[in-house]
């Protein structure tokens, strides 16, 4: 089973908060202990936003570059600018844990952060087992708003064929057939690095989440997984349009 604490080191660029961690950690139940933390403080992030949906919804990707301040080569929120915008403490103390290290306002132009895009890979027609199997599909969707960034949002989604055939004890065979496809949709992501190890990290983290939660999450249309970088914190049925 791939280590949580393992994944932090493949992110595209460093937001700070639970992803700035120790990793001396000597004993496996502290290990553990650790692992589980971690996770649940990405969940708690993701919570937090969506509590306060309003709020971070109010600002647009263009305009939340005035509430953003370089310093010490990193990028920071301008706190009382959004306090006066509205924001309450809880968003605020939020807000005031995120930075982007190394990173200048002009690094997160390109990766685009500012701009009203989204990012969709579809796969057709997947090449599984020597054979073509039905209508598979897979789709990615990275972030659309700004705030997605500080908690490193996305999705994946597979349809109801990709589900069903997941669900099957070749689990991890069909896995190993997809590592193309996983690095078509991984290199739109624009936090998460590309290339080889990235595709094993998340072959493996789908590999342990296993194959019954394609199974038990789908109803009909497939299901979805979420991520914050590249840590699960939610899985469930797909509620994507295919085609």
């Amino acid at each position: 089973m791939l280590s949580i604490l393992s994944l932090i080191g493949s992110l595209g660029f460093i937001v700070s908060g639970p992803a700035s961690i120790s990793h001396s950690i000597v004993n496996k139940t502290q290990f553990k202990k650790y692992e589980s933390e971690i996770i649940d403080l990405f969940k708690k992030d993701q919570e937090i936003i969506y509590k306060n949906i309003n709020l971070f919804s109010s600002i647009n990707n263009n305009d939340i570059k005035s509430f953003l301040i370089e310093e010490n080569e990193s990028v920071i929120f301008d706190l009382n600018k959004l306090e006066k915008r509205g924001f309450n403490q809880e968003s605020l103390s939020f807000l005031f844990r995120k930075s982007f290290k190394n990173t200048t306002l002009k690094d997160l132009e390109n990766k685009g952060m500012f701009e009203e895009k989204h990012y969709n890979v579809n796969t057709n027609n997947l090449f599984l087992e020597n054979r073509i199997i039905g209508q598979k599909e897979i789709a990615f969707s990275g972030p659309n708003h700004w705030y997605e960034y500080l908690i490193g949002y996305w999705k994946i989604h597979f349809n109801n064929e990709m589900s069903i055939e997941l669900s099957k004890g070749n689990f991890l065979s069909t896995l190993s057939e997809l590592s193309g496809v996983l690095a078509d949709g991984m290199a739109n992501i624009p936090y998460i690095a590309t290339g080889a190890t990235a595709v094993s990290l998340l072959a493996g983290i789908l590999a342990t989440l296993g194959s019954s939660i394609f199974e038990s999450g789908n109803k009909g249309n497939g299901i979805y997984i979420r991520f914050a970088f590249l840590i699960p914190t939610g899985w469930g049925p797909s509620d994507k349009k295919w085609n």
